[in-house]
């Protein structure tokens, strides 16, 4: 009697052992999609994944943040990296398929160098980028594994080291949502500040160096100026590269030299992104607009 009663304590004792490996496995796998850290292949940058919410839909737009954790000493570049450096680019995949996406960037740094030589745009410490509109499939799976690949100069005081790769989160695919959104998503994305909308009118001019420049205003009645600016960079795409911007009681004035005639062509939706940074560093806000 007392063996048959040991039987069944021992079966019910791993029964309940079994079905809490299940519920921690569950857990632990629920925990980790809140936000899967990982150091970026070959470098000393550390990449968050983080999406809005654990599991997806098919055929839904995904939001998701990419946190970076860069060590001291060390600095990679925003998407227009100024006069010194390379552009960070990034783009995602599922399954080997590029998937577009939107991105919102944090405002970066602004190193100023000596003899006048002009600005960069760099981040030295923790930045986000927000990614929006990233599609599902449209057919149900259980998995959908999301890549995103990235590519930077990665760069200390003594050298600078190309770098790219890839880093991935999989996302467990479901047919209806019972799940709030995740807590971390909503965390860092309010780090990465809402840009406001400015029209730009645009005129061309002559550099000095015999260039042609691509000169972009907005009026100033929706300028927020609180101290002379620091520094003011932007981007309007590839083919490209950012001169000098001016912030006045005259407006927003953004100066671009076109390096590239035929990938300047190519920028027919006109859209410019940009932050302005004051000269106490406190007022930085970033911008977006259109230009005719």
């Amino acid at each position: 009697m007392r063996q048959v009663v040991r039987g069944r304590d021992l079966s019910l004792s791993t029964f309940l052992t079994a079905v809490m490996m299940r519920v921690f496995c569950a857990a632990i796998l629920s925990w980790s999609l809140l936000g899967r850290t990982a150091l970026a292949s070959g470098s000393k940058i550390e990449i968050q994944l983080i999406p809005r919410f654990t599991e997806v839909l098919p055929g839904e737009k995904l939001d998701i943040v990419a946190h970076f954790s860069v060590p001291a000493d060390w600095h990679i570049y925003w998407k227009e990296p100024g006069v010194f450096g390379l552009p960070t680019k990034f783009h995602f995949s599922i399954r080997g398929t590029e998937t577009p996406a939107t991105a919102r960037w944090a405002i970066p740094n602004i190193k100023e160098h000596a003899a006048d030589e002009g600005l960069s745009f760099q981040y030295d410490t923790a930045f986000s980028v927000v990614f929006s509109e990233i599609a599902m499939p449209e057919e149900h799976r259980d998995v959908v594994p999301l890549v995103l690949h990235w590519k930077w100069l990665e760069c200390s005081a003594e050298v600078c080291i190309p770098k790219s790769g890839e880093t991935s989160i999989q996302l467990p695919m479901i047919r209806v949502r019972e799940s709030s959104q995740n807590p971390l998503y909503e965390q860092f994305a309010r780090q990465v500040p809402e840009p406001e909308f400015f029209q730009f009118e645009r005129t061309q001019a002559l550099g000095g160096d015999g260039q042609q420049q691509l000169v972009l205003k907005a009026s100033p009645q929706k300028l927020k100026r609180s101290g002379i600016p620091k520094g003011v960079g932007a981007y309007i795409g590839p083919g490209y590269r950012f001169e000098s911007g001016a912030l006045d009681q005259t407006g927003l004035a953004l100066t671009f030299s076109v390096r590239d005639p035929q990938r300047a062509l190519l920028n027919k939706n006109r859209q410019i992104e940009g932050f302005i940074v004051n000269s106490e560093g406190a007022g930085a806000y970033a911008f977006y607009g259109r230009y005719e």
